[in-house]
């Protein structure tokens, strides 16, 4: 049996600082970009009712012309999302003034869209995907930063 000693407060202090500057200094512009959206997203509770029931119904409703004009309600019933960049509200301002009449163009985009933004969200919990996203951090099973 192995005995541990417990880690003192200041060397749990110690270490937790040391996690989070790693974590901080790993983190690319893009990674940083992409956090602060999601966090401007949930600090509107519209714009995370919003994206929640976008992606929920683009999933469920088969028929595009039904999607088209749902999509059309829930953006005239939440508005545009504040999250988005720039470029993605002015699309989304255009599909809601006139964009969903041509809604065989407009909701391919829309979809293959929504599947690439939360394939970087929400991880696949099939095995080998899954330990293919958490391989990075571990080493033969132990945690990279344990030896602080």
């Amino acid at each position: 049996m192995i005995t541990m000693e417990k880690p003192t407060i200041q060397e749990v202090e110690t270490w937790l600082m040391k996690l989070y500057t790693t974590s901080q200094e790993s983190i690319t512009p893009a990674k940083r970009r992409e956090q602060n959206m999601y966090a401007t997203m949930v600090e509107k509770p519209s714009d995370k009712k919003f994206l929640v029931k976008m992606l929920d119904e683009s999933s469920q409703i088969r028929d595009d012309r039904k999607l088209a004009k749902r999509i059309k309600v829930l953006i005239d019933e939440y508005g545009v999302p504040e999250f988005l960049n720039a470029r993605d509200r002015l699309l989304f301002k255009i599909y809601q003034s006139f964009g969903y009449h041509f809604y065989p163009i407009a909701i391919p985009i829309i979809k293959k869209r929504l599947r690439m933004d939360t394939s970087r969200v929400i991880l696949d919990a099939a095995r080998p995907a899954l330990t293919k996203h958490l391989s990075p951090a571990f080493v033969i099973g132990t945690p990279k930063f344990q030896d602080w």
